[in-house]
């Protein structure tokens, strides 16, 4: 009888029942992974699942937790035990206060790289086939930072494309640790013949255009404060030969599949030898691969089910997927049969073999014979309901097993407008049109002219240095190939040059604030994402309304100010969640206003209206606003000068204090 999984060796025992699985055991592969990562001791309950899939490849997916889930840590596997994914998850206070963080990106990095270099021994850094660093990025929510960084992976002298580790470190104000890791690592063998193939051409951007050609329509445009219609240009990542000009097509590698690495993998005594933190298996862990190796087989639940007439479970219908897990101590089992006609999906329970689910749906209504779409015929029926219309459009059918589409989209001086076009579906099935659809603008006259249009030559220009080409090893039907390739597809706007949905007012560092007193306090904001757009603070002058609410709202939980807002969403959503009383955005504010505002974000701005306080200052009468910012520690000395202007530098201080309490 087939098992769904593998005795553990721990017990010595393996059934030749299980030809889909791998041929090292449970046991074998979680020797590996803990060869590889630290399991906190403190995660005493473990559980772990095997999940067969697409023709026999399996995921082992482990997981230790505390015993009430407040530390949780969930490593998912390959059947030779490469680590596919890693997140460990540990409860937070999400009750407590805003605060800075001290750790930055470059004390983040290390942590990662040392994390690859454990995970993933088979790469060298400085080698032929290597795990290199791209790039890196942080975030901050107001109680940790989030650090990522991105491994491509080099075959030199090429990239090797779909290829790549992403870690994420997070730091509270106490520690830094690996929050995740995400892998998708392809076969080598397959990389080294692509890498070490005879380049007989060095491909220009004008080969890559010409393969892959700029496209020119119109489309609606969003970026703005109002809706409109622009002229776009763009062009779209993919892959040309180096070998012969020709485009080739990326085939996706399932990143749980045997990856090649078997030579220069960890072994199951070498991953022994290499426990110095977890030097056995823990009881809870034998446990649990005793309670697997003892669930009932697919194969058994299936016989029982073909024997159950009304159910049809044809002979030809092919196990496609297996997925075992537990739910409050008791064990299930999911899997899928299949064949060209319908599908079926199971659950039962895996320590019985009773079934409690079971769904099929068919691929087809019927069996009747389908027809072949006739292309006029249904382009009769949109004329009939579109008129005229249909003569602005340029016509292309579709035509699949069970159906055919007709897609006319609109030309709007003689440009395309895919956002204007007819559609219609044709059943083969019932021979009949049976979905219709007209989206069409009445008036076109101010959409921009073909002619305001920046040209081919220069868009190229712009595009390509928005996503430069590289040198890419890309799988293909005939294995790895090296090609040329763009970053990723680029639209800009055919007028302005502007890059759609780029966003292009990047957080850049400050050069005016090197001798400024108030440096330190800036940067520690900045490097938070507390920061005001562009590469000017202008520490001395007086802050404005819009920027200063920006700088305070960072204070409150649901504050923040999105990157990008203009001044008035600023001051608009300031106004309705009551932090001010009046809209100008651009007045200069005084110090005492600024109290007030910043009291109001924070929350205390009905306390401060009580009739309780007595003045600490020499410059002020009692102010509930500015008593409450001294006792917070936000404002500090005998003198409020609360007529006088609020500098940005000040007003940064002021969040730091506020944030660093």
């Amino acid at each position: 009888m087939k098992r769904l999984v593998c005795m553990a060796l721990v017990l010595c025992m393996m059934f030749a029942t299980l030809p889909a699985f791998a041929e090292n055991g449970a046991e074998d592969v979680l020797l590996k992974v803990k060869g590889k990562i630290n399991v906190p001791k403190e995660l005493t309950e473990f559980n772990y699942s095997e999940n067969m899939y697409n023709d026999g490849i399996l995921r082992y997916d482990f997981t230790w937790h505390t015993e009430d889930y407040d530390k949780e840590l969930y490593v998912s596997s390959d059947k030779d035990g490469e680590i596919v994914s890693y997140n460990y998850y540990e409860q937070m206070d999400y009750s407590s206060d805003r605060t800075l963080i001290g750790y930055t990106l470059s004390d983040a990095r290390p942590l990662a790289e040392e994390f690859i270099n454990e995970v993933f021994p088979q790469f060298d850094t400085w080698g032929m086939d290597m795990l290199s660093f791209e790039n890196e990025t942080s975030s901050y929510n107001g109680r940790y930072k989030t650090f990522t960084f991105t491994f491509a992976r080099k075959y030199l002298p090429y990239n090797v494309e779909s290829n790549a580790v992403t870690v994420r470190i997070r730091a509270t104000k106490d520690k830094m640790y690996v929050q995740s890791m995400s892998a998708s690592l392809d076969n080598g063998e397959e990389i080294f013949k692509g890498g070490e193939m005879e380049v007989t051409n060095e491909l220009t951007e004008k080969d890559y255009i010409e393969k892959l050609p700029i496209d020119f329509y119109y489309a609606r445009d969003y970026s703005g404060k109002e809706e409109t219609v622009s002229l776009f240009y763009s062009v779209n990542k993919g892959f040309v030969s180096l070998i012969d000009k020709e485009i080739l097509t990326q085939i996706y590698f399932d990143r749980y599949a045997d990856k090649g690495f078997a030579e220069e993998s960890v072994t199951m005594d070498a991953a022994m030898g290499n426990l110095n933190r977890n030097e056995a298996l823990t009881k809870e862990e034998i446990a649990e691969l005793e309670n697997m190796a003892g669930l009932v087989g697919v194969e058994s639940v299936i016989k029982e089910l073909k024997a159950i007439e009304l159910l049809k479970i044809a002979d030809d219908m092919k196990l496609e997927s297996t997925y075992t897990n537990k739910q409050n101590d008791k064990y299930f089992v999911r899997f899928t049969l299949q064949n060209e006609e319908k599908t079926t999906n199971v659950t039962y329970r895996g320590e019985t073999g009773e079934v409690t689910s079971l769904y099929t749906y068919y691929k087809h209504d019927n069996e009747a014979e389908c027809k072949v779409m006739d292309e006029e015929k249904v382009k009769a029926v949109a004329e009939k309901l579109a008129g005229k219309k249909i003569d602005e459009t340029k016509i292309n059918f579709n035509d699949t097993e069970s159906m055919g589409t007709m897609n006319a989209v609109r030309l709007v001086n003689g440009i395309k407008y895919p956002g204007n076009s007819i559609n219609a579906t044709y059943n083969k099935e019932r021979d009949e049109v049976t979905r219709y659809s007209l989206e069409w603008d009445e008036d076109v006259s101010d959409f921009p002219k073909p002619d305001e249009a920046m040209g081919f030559e220069k868009a190229e220009a712009v595009m390509l240095e928005i996503a430069p080409l590289y040198k890419t090893l890309v799988k293909t039907e005939k294995g790895y190939l090296p090609a040329i390739s763009i970053e990723k597809n680029v639209t800009i706007n055919a007028v302005t040059g502007e890059e759609l949905y780029g966003y292009t007012k990047d957080k850049v560092a400050y050069t005016d604030i090197d001798s400024h007193w108030a440096k330190e306090y800036i940067n520690v904001l900045w490097e938070h994402d507390i920061y005001i757009e562009g590469d000017k603070f202008t520490p001395d002058e007086a802050i404005n309304q819009a920027d200063m609410i920006t700088l305070f709202s960072a204070c409150r939980d649901n504050g923040v100010i999105p990157i990008g807002w203009e001044k008035e969403q600023v001051v608009l959503y300031a106004f309705e969640n009551g932090y001010i009383e009046g809209k100008e955005p651009d007045k200069l504010m005084t110090r005492r206003e600024a109290f007030k505002t910043m009291v109001e974000i924070l929350g205390y701005g009905s306390v401060a209206e009580f009739d309780i306080y007595k003045s600490s200052y020499t410059d002020l009468e009692a102010m509930g606003s500015a008593e409450i910012l001294k006792a917070m520690g936000v404002l500090i000395g005998d003198t409020a000068r609360p007529d006088d202007n609020l500098t940005y530098a000040e007003a940064a201080v002021m969040v730091y204090r506020y944030l660093s309490k």
